[in-house]
């Protein structure tokens, strides 16, 4: 093998070079920009349902929304040393009105908020810059290093992601996590050992915290499995379909686990450690008949239970809403 060529050492430097310029760029626009910007409507339910999550397990002011990224937001509460509300005897508490919690929380407290906004605004950042690392990922493998550094330049300075990157919402958790669930599926699909398996497992499952549209994943994961079963040929395409359900049930598994790991392997929704609750925002029975089919199977899964409550009725909320 010939010994790399000054231009080539130059080239290797170069490149990560650019990245880092280039997210730094991204980090800098997006911040600034947010800076000029009051609290949006998600934001305020995102920063204010996280820190009732971290601090006390609580989980009912923003259920439908991805659990992960708004532990991440609530984190900003803490390190600003937000206070509680007074809760006792509050009507809105009682009856989950997420609005009016939120709003008390940012306002009615004494505490100035907008430093709290602008950590949570900080930390989501990161999911932003991680979804740009897998574009500049994606584009190198596909076409060399020249072309990810020009795709992570269109995404850095993309208007849509500059807007979103540093809003304390679900948007850019679920970018990065479905771009990071279905690359890390297609790499444990190309050399399939137990260790790759676990990781798409495990990817899977904190995307299915990151938002609801994880389920959009499914389809994804089954047309990858049947053109990577369809590339071989005998014994080789036999041993994929022997494959496929040990892999299925492992991703099934892992989601599972990581699901209630997220919401404190409890069940409850609601934190006996705080003011009792009459109900969700919409009680359980009226949201439930609203959506056919689908509140049966979760009525199911509330059985039994298969997964936690806040979970489920925030899957049951996303559904209505597509109505």
């Amino acid at each position: 093998m010939a010994p790399p060529t000054c231009a080539s050492q130059a080239s290797r430097r170069w490149i990560p070079a650019a990245v880092i310029a280039l997210l730094a760029l991204h980090a800098v626009l997006a911040l600034w920009a947010a800076a000029g910007k009051s609290v949006t409507a998600d934001e305020i339910l995102h920063v204010t349902h996280g820190w009732l999550v971290d601090r006390y397990g609580d989980y009912r002011v923003q259920p439908e929304n991805g659990v992960l990224p708004q532990r991440l937001h609530g984190l900003a509460g803490w390190l600003t040393n937000a206070p509680l509300p007074n809760l006792e005897e509050d009507e809105y508490w009682k009856s989950s009105s997420g609005g009016v919690i939120s709003h008390q929380f940012f306002y009615e407290t004494g505490h100035d908020h907008f430093p709290m906004l602008m950590v949570a605004r900080g930390l989501n950042m990161l999911f932003s810059l991680g979804a740009g690392l897998l574009v500049f990922w994606w584009a190198r493998r596909l076409a060399g290093p020249v072309a990810g550094v020009v795709a992570l330049g269109f995404y850095a300075l993309d208007p849509n992601f500059l807007a979103h990157a540093a809003l304390a919402t679900s948007d850019l958790a679920a970018t990065f996590f479905l771009l990071a669930a279905v690359t890390v599926f297609w790499w444990q699909l190309a050399a399939p050992s137990f260790v790759r398996m676990l990781a798409s497992a495990a990817v899977f499952g904190l995307a299915c915290v990151a938002k609801y549209s994880a389920v959009l994943l499914l389809p994804v994961f089954l047309l990858l499995i049947t053109l990577r079963i369809w590339e071989e040929r005998g014994a080789d395409r036999r041993r994929w379909v022997r494959l496929v359900p040990s892999l299925l049930a492992l991703h099934a598994v892992g989601a599972f686990a990581i699901i209630w790991a997220f919401y404190g392997f409890r069940y409850a929704g609601f934190s006996a450690a705080l003011p009792p609750a009459n109900h969700y925002t919409t009680p359980w029975e009226p949201l439930l008949q609203s959506i056919g089919g689908h509140g049966r199977l979760v009525a199911f899964f509330r059985a039994w239970p298969v997964l936690p409550e806040a979970f489920l009725y925030g899957y049951a909320w996303v559904v209505e809403s597509l109505k």
